[in-house]
């Protein structure tokens, strides 16, 4: 399973997927501008979005990309693959795993930005032995 995950991940890569605010694997003519706007939680980051998208359109990328936010990278496979019940955020996610050291992480890890108390904003997925990281 960890594969056929790290696998996904840099097929979102590939096909030039979009960092959308609660994206979970839309795609096609769902992903639109207005869709991009409706769903960011600010002018600048739909602004960044959008530009992306436009951009990845442009290099005919607009059949294969699909639009996440970081969460959602994971909870798409997650749930098709029968491994998780209903969606959550990275906190959820985080709540789920088992905490390690820095010096213990390794491909297929799940990594994570926590704010002060603890609670996580932010999660990103180890793919490889040099720990390169996919948000």
């Amino acid at each position: 399973m960890l594969n056929k995950f790290i696998s996904y991940l840099e097929e979102q890569v590939r096909n030039h997927s979009v960092y959308v605010w609660g994206g979970q694997g839309e795609q096609g003519r769902e992903v639109n501008e207005a869709w991009i706007r409706r769903r960011e939680n600010s002018a600048a980051n739909a602004a960044r979005a959008i530009a992306f998208w436009r951009k990845q359109m442009l290099t005919g990328h607009g059949d294969v990309l699909r639009a996440f936010d970081c969460s959602g990278l994971a909870v798409y496979f997650l749930l098709k693959e029968g491994l998780l019940s209903s969606d959550t955020t990275a906190d959820g996610l985080m709540r789920k795993c088992a905490r390690i050291s820095q010096g213990a992480l390794r491909r297929g890890d799940f990594v994570f930005k926590v704010d002060a108390k603890g609670k996580a904003y932010h999660i990103g997925y180890i793919v490889d032995d040099a720990l390169n990281v996919i948000e």
